[in-house]
């Protein structure tokens, strides 16, 4: 295993499962690339009984695609090999737009940090996840540095398990192990109160509608509160869908905030 894996101890909480096909393999981990060890974990990984309650992945960010994907299909429902759209996706329309502001304020805040530093770092926040019942639960997701340089990650590690027995509502809440956290939070804050650019994809009542559904308003409560029909909210939302390219709530406020819209 890597040393600067093997010495934070970042994957303590798969080699655990994995273990005693993970010995097999530890001699060739040193002789390969990042990526390459991170293959070797998904066919170890893949031999391993289900975990109800428990998903994994393993995000490439040069080739912006997901290298491992574990357990999604039996609590999600979503196909594996996974794709990060379908993901979001998945998270609670009120959800979303946070969960994408605060990686956005990891990557500025890993700008600002050394290689050696990285190596520290687990990102932990919380969000709801529509499970294969069609009902939201709460997941928390660790994220972990596996491989970083150029002040970019190559891989990261991501595992995300049902805390809904111990949380039932409330706001998505975040925090930060490593250096430079206050950095982190500033971020994260800028992140969030970041001012929209200006845009001329989508009309002003769009927007209006966008905003709205970034703070989870139903279509009902906006017929309400702009005093139209229910059927031009909905009409709005579909010409959204369409301009953005998107299929359903959650995929179009992550677009509109990877856009700058939000």
């Amino acid at each position: 295993m890597p040393e600067n894996i093997k010495k934070k101890g970042v994957l303590s909480e798969i080699v655990q499962m994995l273990d005693p096909v993970t010995a097999k393999l530890q001699n060739e981990f040193q002789y390969k690339s990042y990526s390459e060890w991170a293959r070797q974990y998904i066919r170890a990984f893949q031999k391993q009984p289900h975990l109800p309650g428990q998903m994994i992945y393993i995000m490439d960010y040069h080739s912006k695609e997901i290298i491992l994907s574990k357990g999604f299909e039996l609590n999600l429902g979503i196909s594996e090999p996974l794709e990060i759209s379908a993901i979001y996706q998945q998270i609670h329309q009120e959800d979303v737009y946070t969960v994408v502001k605060i990686v956005k304020g990891v990557v500025s805040y890993c700008l600002n940090i050394d290689v050696g530093e990285a190596f520290e770092m687990v990102l932990t926040h919380d969000y709801r996840l529509k499970c294969k019942n069609e009902k939201y639960r709460w997941f928390l997701r660790k994220s972990y540095a596996m491989s970083f340089s150029g002040k970019t990650f190559d891989l990261t590690l991501n595992i995300l398990t049902d805390i809904s027995c111990s949380k039932k509502d409330g706001p998505v809440t975040w925090s930060l192990e490593g250096p430079e956290k206050d950095f982190f939070y500033n971020e994260v804050k800028k992140e969030l109160a970041y001012q929209p650019v200006k845009n001329d994809l989508l009309s002003k009542r769009e927007m209006e509608i966008l905003e709205s559904l970034k703070k989870g308003e139903s279509s009902e409560n906006l017929a309400g509160k702009m005093n139209i029909s229910m059927h031009t909210v909905n009409t709005h939302r579909r010409n959204i869908l369409k301009k953005l390219k998107v299929r359903n709530a959650s995929e179009m406020i992550y677009k509109a905030v990877q856009m700058g819209l939000l």
